[in-house]
């Protein structure tokens, strides 16, 4: 049986960071060596968020939620901030999953 955690981390995890991605690329206008360095993956991961290889599952329905988005935005901000400690990223990251489950994840699936 898995946690939710687990669940996040397979299914939702590589969706948020391929959002996220695409928005430091194209709103920041960031390199992917830098958006790589950033979410602490590699260039290859960022290639793969992009071109859909990582995080395809939830994509649309996450991409397509207004408070979802709003979220990342936050999250992105946050991200540019040279001051975001280690603590405030796991509370954003448990932020995305309580709303994700939330909304999103039918656990009896």
């Amino acid at each position: 049986m898995a946690v939710r955690c687990e669940e996040f981390v397979r299914n939702v995890l590589p969706t948020a960071r391929s959002l996220i991605a695409r928005k430091l690329l194209k709103d920041r206008g960031l390199t992917q060596v830098k958006v790589a360095s950033i979410l602490h993956v590699s260039q290859a991961s960022i290639s793969q968020y992009l071109n859909a290889r990582r995080g395809e599952k939830l994509m649309t329905r996450l991409a397509n939620d207004p408070e979802f988005d709003q979220l990342l935005d936050r999250m992105v901000d946050e991200l540019m901030s040279e001051s975001l400690s280690e603590e405030r990223k796991e509370e954003q990251m448990c932020e995305l999953c309580a709303l994700v489950f939330r909304k999103h994840v039918n656990r009896a699936q």
